[in-house]
């Protein structure tokens, strides 16, 4: 039987929290813009960057339940995700 890896979530606590937060936050803020400035009320940079941390990191990310899951801890759209704390 094949060995199946599961989807990663991108939540706080996880292996690849620090380093999606890290990127999102530079994504938000090389523009020398304020994060809340160049978010646009939704999740088109979370995306991106739980994109391309696949890519380079060779693993699935579920983004779907890794969105929902920032939430539910208040993260309503890209800027806010940056508030997201960990409260595990």
């Amino acid at each position: 039987m094949a060995n199946v890896e599961r989807p990663h979530l991108i939540v706080p606590g996880r292996s690849l929290w620090d380093e999606f937060l890290a990127a999102l936050r530079y994504q938000l803020t090389c523009t020398r813009l304020k994060p809340c400035d160049a978010c646009s009320d939704d999740y088109r940079h979370a995306t991106d960057v739980m994109q391309m941390l696949a890519v380079e990191k060779g693993v699935v990310i579920d983004i779907d339940c890794s969105l929902a899951a920032m939430r539910r801890r208040g993260g309503m759209c890209d800027c806010r995700i940056l508030d997201v704390e960990v409260n595990e």
